[in-house]
């Protein structure tokens, strides 16, 4: 399956990180939480500036099997 990937939601919130790759990596992913809900950020490491992507929130379960499945390669 391919996830949606949009432009970052630009409001203030306060975001907690569940989970994430090594940000060795050229692509970095995390899976964050906000206002009861989570999503997964995607970060291009590019120069000059990185390219941020995110998914739509889901509630967390929901969230976290999307989570396993793109680490297990079954999403990107």
């Amino acid at each position: 399956m391919k996830l949606v990937w949009h432009k970052p939601f630009e409001g203030v919130e306060r975001v907690r990180a569940l989970a994430w790759t090594c940000d060795c990596r050229a692509v970095v992913y995390e899976l964050l939480q906000a206002g009861g809900q989570a999503f997964i950020r995607k970060t291009t490491q590019t120069e000059p500036t990185p390219k941020v992507k995110e998914t739509h929130r889901w509630p967390i379960e929901e969230a976290r099997r999307v989570w396993h499945a793109l680490l297990l390669g079954e999403m990107r």
